[in-house]
């Protein structure tokens, strides 16, 4: 059940159910609404059947501690990065950073959105917080999509990796292109972003199935078949290398390599689709469960490759050193 207005300025002038400014409050069988307007209003009744009080409350706690952890080990990525380049220049590191700086934003701003009441009354602040907040969503999918271009390159292209003025070009798309979305929606109309769903976000559904269902979808379809081209080239040099390898070793650092792809490129995002399908309550909660901690998973994935390239690095120089020795000894 939603609370909404009738606005005659939707649909060309033909009118249409609008929540911009209303709040729904459920509580046992009777609804709430609060609204900051004076208009036609009605309690709008969904044929989807939506989780029970007890299930949302759940799915609410969930979604908050996950971006908590998820906030606190981006944050510790960005205190500590200088430590994880060991190549300054690394264009993989650089999206990965700015992937963390918009994961932490996106995060907060859920937190503040959701988790604050006091926000929902401050109007120009919950449209603040709301345009941050889609913002920041949009950012992180973008740079995601920059994540599987570069992992692309270097499967595919490992010796044209280089791309002239690189950290120019990836922030305007990473940053610039949200950026220009979002202040051309707030620049039609400032309350297209408000209180709805008791948090600051979109107001009106045409909007978020566009630039938030649309936008990821695009994505998904770009990232997904990245993911594809990869795993079949990862599997492609492994066959020509034709080393004799433990065979469950080998499947575990598979998976591990399948499981870590599909969290860094946001494929686990596609959820969201199934949910509203499907209105699974299991997939509501993978989802949140999942989603919510990608920070989490982000961080692991980072620390693993930091590592793996430090050991490199490590052999590298242990493999330089005896070289050297052996040459000496030779002269």
């Amino acid at each position: 059940m939603t609370c909404a207005f009738w606005d005659e300025t939707e649909e060309n002038g033909a009118g249409d159910w609008s929540v911009a400014g209303c709040q729904t409050f459920v509580k046992n069988s009777s609804v709430t609404c609060k609204f900051s307007r004076l208009s036609y209003f009605a309690v709008l009744v969904s044929p989807v059947q939506e989780p029970s009080e007890q299930n949302a409350k759940a799915l609410r706690y969930i979604s908050y501690i996950g971006c908590g952890i998820s906030s606190f080990c981006m944050t510790v990525i960005l205190i500590i990065h200088q430590k994880f380049l060991l190549k300054p220049s690394d264009q993989a590191w650089f999206i990965h950073l700015n992937l963390a700086g918009a994961v932490l934003l996106l995060n907060l701003m859920y937190l503040c959105s959701a988790a604050i009441p006091a926000v929902l009354n401050i109007s120009w602040l919950c449209t603040t917080t709301g345009l941050v907040l889609h913002f920041s969503l949009i950012c992180s999918f973008t740079w995601m999509t920059l994540e599987a271009c570069q992992m692309y390159l270097l499967l595919w292209r490992p010796f044209d990796v280089y791309i002239r003025h690189f950290t120019l070009k990836s922030t305007f798309v990473g940053w610039g292109v949200p950026a220009l979305i979002v202040l051309t929606v707030v620049a039609a109309d400032k309350n297209n972003y408000g209180p709805i769903y008791n948090m600051c976000w979109i107001t009106k559904s045409a909007l978020q199935y566009c630039l938030v269902m649309g936008y990821y979808g695009v994505v998904f379809i770009f990232t997904t078949g990245m993911l594809v081209a990869m795993i079949f080239k990862i599997v492609q040099i492994k066959r020509a290398n034709k080393q004799t390898y433990n065979e469950n070793t080998s499947i575990c650092k598979f998976t591990s390599t399948f499981l870590g792809l599909t969290c860094l490129l946001g494929t686990t995002w596609g959820l969201g689709f199934f949910t509203i399908i499907t209105q699974s309550l299991t997939t509501q909660y993978l989802f949140c469960i999942i989603n919510s901690l990608y920070g989490f998973f982000l961080f692991l994935w980072i620390c693993a490759r930091w590592n793996n390239e430090k050991k490199t690095c490590q052999e590298n120089s242990s493999n330089s050193q005896i070289a050297n020795a052996s040459d000496n000894h030779q002269f």
